[in-house]
């Protein structure tokens, strides 16, 4: 077997268990982490294509942190995260 076939099995693994874990989220916590990708996404791409991150993308960006504090219980003791 070579290394990649390693490499793909546990791929495929770790797949699976993103996949459950994912099934057990609330509606409201995966749509927090959907819209932080696409919001992450969009940022990263304006950073990229401008070298300028727009007030609206720090907007987002804000609103995604809030969610995820809100959705995922984040916050309070900065070492727990």
């Amino acid at each position: 077997m070579t290394n990649y076939d390693d490499y793909q099995k546990e791929k495929d693994k770790q797949d699976k268990i993103n996949q459950l874990a994912m099934s057990k989220l609330t509606k409201a916590q995966l749509k927090t982490i959907r819209e932080t990708y696409r919001t992450l996404n969009d940022a990263l791409d304006n950073i990229r294509d401008i070298q300028d991150l727009n007030l609206s993308d720090i907007h987002k960006l804000n609103n995604c942190f809030w969610s995820l504090h809100h959705n995922f219980n984040l916050g309070g003791n900065d070492d727990e995260i």
